[in-house]
């Protein structure tokens, strides 16, 4: 009964989440400038997520800007990731209630401007060197940025997000320009760190049903110290498949769309790791391939896919 109440509120819970960093990366990055809007979790092919103005109308008329992001990326992006494409579509929609926004799809310079303000720089590879405008854009997370210690400090509260798709995809993403970089936060005794629970350019278009869209580390870190102390963490955290979460095979996109048949060489687990089984105890471990490890309590070598 414990798991089926679970599951009854898993939209709840999912859709909470993202409100809630919504507000508040709307507060800290955009004074509250933004409107609102209805956020939605569709799978886009490789779109990380999209943005669509007045997608959504009530029965009194009230029209609803709708921002997407695409759950099937959830497990294998790190955190603060996955949360930079909620910060890279509500430019989209601060770009559209700012005034003579430009063409459908287009991102222009000041789109790209007001994103290197909030901290992600525009790039078409989503990586540094790459076109800051166009119609198919990525963006980088910038390590002194504003949104990297708005995200941060959102992530020492309560904030999670819960659910992950099972079958998910191998991100589009190139995270190399992020290893070993760190970033100063505030240190706070007692709360969340980055973990499991939240972890949670090649871009594709979707002219049918998208007007702005995003698509195609390092974990742990010094967290201790007095509170208010100043502490260097990661930038990004490790993608919550790295830490052992039940998902299944990663898909490719190809795959996903139907191009590639179930199994083949096209689907990669995304983390480069591979789940191990103790025969005796049935204890499971996540390493890179090829180990050869023993189990403590039964003296048994654990063997991979079981």
């Amino acid at each position: 009964m414990k798991s089926e109440r679970a599951a009854l509120r898993a939209t709840q819970e999912c859709y909470e989440e993202l409100q809630r960093a919504y507000d508040f990366f709307n507060e800290r990055l955009f004074d509250n400038e933004l409107p609102g809007a209805l956020i939605t979790m569709q799978r886009t092919g490789r779109s990380l997520g999209h943005y669509s103005s007045a997608r959504y109308v009530d029965r009194s008329g009230a029209k609803a800007d709708e921002i997407n992001m695409n759950p099937g990326y959830f497990a294998t992006r790190p955190i603060e990731d996955t949360l930079s494409t909620l910060g890279h579509e509500m430019t989209h929609q601060w770009r559209e209630h700012g005034g003579n926004p430009p063409r459908r799809c287009y991102h222009d310079k000041e789109w790209a401007a007001k994103m290197k303000q909030i901290g992600l720089h525009p790039s078409s590879t989503g990586r540094p060197g790459g076109k800051e405008v166009g119609e198919k854009m990525s963006h980088y997370v910038l390590a002194d940025g504003l949104f990297i210690q708005a995200c941060k400090e959102l992530l020492r509260t309560s904030f999670g997000i819960v659910w992950f798709d099972r079958f998910p995809m191998a991100c589009p993403k190139d995270f190399d320009y992020a290893n070993g970089v760190t970033v100063s936060v505030p240190s706070k005794p007692g709360a969340q760190t980055d973990g499991p629970k939240q972890d949670a350019a090649s871009l594709e278009h979707d002219d049918a049903a998208t007007d702005q869209e995003e698509g195609a580390s390092d974990g742990g870190g010094e967290t201790d110290g007095a509170d208010g102390q100043v502490v260097k963490v990661p930038m990004l955290s490790a993608p919550p498949i790295d830490a052992g979460l039940d998902v299944a095979m990663v898909e490719s996109a190809e795959e996903r769309a139907g191009g590639a048949p179930a199994g083949a060489a096209t689907k990669a687990n995304a983390s480069n790791r591979l789940k191990y089984t103790c025969p005796g105890c049935k204890t499971n471990i996540w390493a890179k391939p090829n180990i050869n490890v023993d189990c403590g309590d039964c003296s048994a070598r654990f063997t991979a896919g079981a």
